[in-house]
């Protein structure tokens, strides 16, 4: 899908499919970077392939909900951010007033969100208070777009700030979201025979840049770290394989 922010083909704006059948329109979406696939290989990547990886032996590397569906969503782009989130939490918009509206069911179950914003011209009342932390955590609430609308958890990155204290960017200080710091993981590490030079890196431990908490307003934050360095993952096959 897309949202027709600049009214090319509707007013008021609309959320278009990304293939219109008349012929007008073919949007076409990939991951550009890669990141996308590596976070969606982590989440639910399936271990259909194996590989032979040193000091590992043969293993599949599977996500962690390999039975999960992924439904990629256009983010990270002026405006979309917003639109994206509420289009998988069940919104659309009113062809007829331009407002968004409930449809009474979810698309996805939760959002995950590997980004953040880390400028200092958008923290003017401090992250957490900030449009995007206040806006997920309106999202995440049962009940407050609409008295039908169940909330929907959103997972979101800490931000790579670290290691001092108050850290977080926004939207990961949004008291609404469950915000993910980064650990170590010593696979990447074994193969590549890290351990060997003296670096000293240990596994299950936060990786220094891993941004930390308190909030502003004093929230503990990350609510919880999963691997984020020295880890496998895919990629698109054009990267190089340490990119992440």
């Amino acid at each position: 899908f897309f949202y027709d922010w600049w009214w090319y083909f509707s007013y008021p704006a609309e959320i278009h499919a990304g293939w219109d059948k008349q012929g007008r329109w073919l949007s076409i979406f990939y991951d550009f970077h890669g990141h996308g696939t590596a976070c969606a290989s982590a989440a639910a990547g399936r271990g259909v392939v194996t590989y032979n990886i040193t000091g590992l032996g043969v293993v599949r590397l599977t996500g962690m909900a390999p039975g999960a569906s992924v439904i990629g969503v256009k983010a990270l782009w002026v405006g979309n951010s917003e639109v994206g989130m509420l289009w998988a939490a069940g919104f659309d918009v009113d062809p007829y007033t331009g407002k968004f509206y409930y449809t009474g069911s979810r698309r996805a179950t939760l959002i995950s969100n590997s980004w953040g914003i880390s400028y200092f011209a958008y923290d003017f009342g401090a992250f957490g208070y900030d449009l995007e932390s206040v806006f997920v955590a309106g999202l995440s609430l049962p009940g407050f777009l609409d008295p039908r609308y169940p909330g929907i958890l959103i997972v979101q990155a800490a931000g790579n700030g670290g290691p001092g204290y108050g850290t977080v960017t926004s939207p990961g200080a949004s008291p609404g979201v469950l915000t993910v710091g980064a650990s170590t993981s010593t696979h990447f590490a074994y193969a590549l025979k890290i351990f060997e030079s003296g670096a000293g890196w240990t596994a299950d431990e936060v990786i220094s840049w891993s941004a930390r908490g308190p909030t502003i307003v004093g929230y503990v934050k990350p609510d919880v770290v999963n691997v984020g360095a020295f880890g496998f993952t895919a990629a698109p096959v054009r990267q190089n394989f340490t990119l992440f």
